[in-house]
């Protein structure tokens, strides 16, 4: 689901645990607790039909006029993506398709010329019909988990922070 519509269901108690982006841009509130599991880097996707399919490395200024596919609003990811273009001084895509299912984004990449944002948590296989170039100056987010404050987990819930931290790559 979108972080807009979590958020309010793990505060009220509907949900134990979201999984995702932790220490927004937009800040932290004071009922629910994250814990940063990541470093999660932002690079591009690119597929063969795209003319920048054998960049070494580029930056959101070389793609400003590239047919793009990206998240539509609503998420953290997709204020990620706003952000880097904002910081890069690089206008929205003009020539954009607005997806939410990583796996069409990525079906998209992988079968037009069109490119997108990816990073590592976000992709749903371990090898792509893609090239995934280094995009510069772009950073990354940060990948944990948030519970309500003054919660506590249950048998279950604990099990599978405990497997969460287990599985996380060193941060």
């Amino acid at each position: 689901g979108l972080d807009g519509r979590l958020v309010p269901m793990l505060r009220s108690g509907k949900i134990d645990i979201i999984v995702g982006p932790v220490d927004e841009m937009l800040g932290g509130t004071d009922d629910v607790v994250e814990e940063m599991l990541f470093e999660d880097p932002f690079w591009l996707a690119v597929g063969p039909a795209s003319p920048f399919h054998r960049a070494a490395s580029l930056t959101l200024a070389e793609l400003a006029g590239a047919p793009w596919a990206l998240p539509r609003e609503g998420s953290t990811y997709r204020r990620h993506v706003e952000a880097l273009f904002m910081t890069a001084g690089v206008a929205w895509p003009k020539d954009c398709i607005l997806v939410n299912a990583l796996p069409l984004l990525e079906s998209l990449v992988a079968h037009t010329a069109r490119i997108t944002l990816v990073s590592r948590a976000q992709l749903t296989e371990t090898s792509q019909p893609f090239n995934v170039i280094p995009l510069k100056g772009a950073g990354g987010r940060r990948i944990g988990f948030k519970l309500r404050r003054g919660s506590r987990p249950g048998p279950l819930t604990q099990s599978f922070i405990e497997a969460l931290r287990a599985a996380a790559p060193s941060v």
